[in-house]
């Protein structure tokens, strides 16, 4: 039951996220991530194993930003690919600060 309350919840996010971050910029979208994260280093909903796991994938992400963005440009084709990254990260991020884990 849990699980299936967290997919809905994490759909209803993304649907309604998913009409703001469409709008934002790569650059945007990312600094957004990495506030999320912050705070949920800061009130303690993220463990130092779950933060350094997002950290990593924010991580990758950039590194696929700047390989996509070593032409000159991002094409369309590498911007939706960087998109599908950061929505799969956002998911991340709110299972992680929702899962019930605290530090202590």
């Amino acid at each position: 039951m849990k699980k299936f309350l967290i997919a809905l919840l994490s759909l209803s996010f993304l649907t309604t996220g998913f009409a703001q971050a469409h709008n934002q910029s790569i650059r945007q979208r990312q600094q957004q991530q990495q506030r999320r994260i912050a705070q949920g280093i800061n009130n303690g909903s993220l463990t130092p194993r779950e933060a350094e796991h997002l950290e990593n994938q924010q991580a990758r992400i950039q590194s696929n930003k700047r390989m996509a963005r070593a032409d000159g440009k991002i094409t369309r084709i590498e911007r939706v690919q960087l998109n599908r990254e950061q929505a799969h990260a956002s998911r991340n991020i709110y299972a992680l600060k929702h899962n019930n884990r605290r530090v202590r």
